[in-house]
């Protein structure tokens, strides 16, 4: 899980390889099938890696691996909450207390 910092870096490597994509499309007139992905996302998992040592992340995916956007575990299974709002665990049904 990414805290604030470490987020706000992986958001600027994943607006920066956005861009790329665009801009490769764009260039060559290519559809998503023509694009190199893999390449061009790389600089997001490689960012990802260097924070947490986990490697070969969907760069789609490494963006929803943010603490805040998660909530408090839950007080029977210990599993976080689905969002810091959430009322129930999705894990083991438990609901919170108001």
């Amino acid at each position: 899980m990414l805290d604030e910092s470490e987020y706000e870096q992986v958001r600027a490597a994943y607006e920066s390889c956005l861009r790329s994509v665009k801009d490769y499309r764009v260039q060559h007139n290519a559809s998503l099938e023509d694009t190199p992905l893999a390449e061009l996302w790389r600089p997001v998992q490689q960012v990802y890696a260097r924070l947490t040592g986990v490697v070969g992340l969907d760069p789609e995916h490494i963006l929803k691996h943010r603490i805040s956007a998660v909530g408090p575990p839950c007080v029977k299974s210990g599993r976080p909450l689905r969002t810091p709002g959430a009322r129930k665990c999705a894990s083991c049904g438990h609901s919170r207390a108001a």
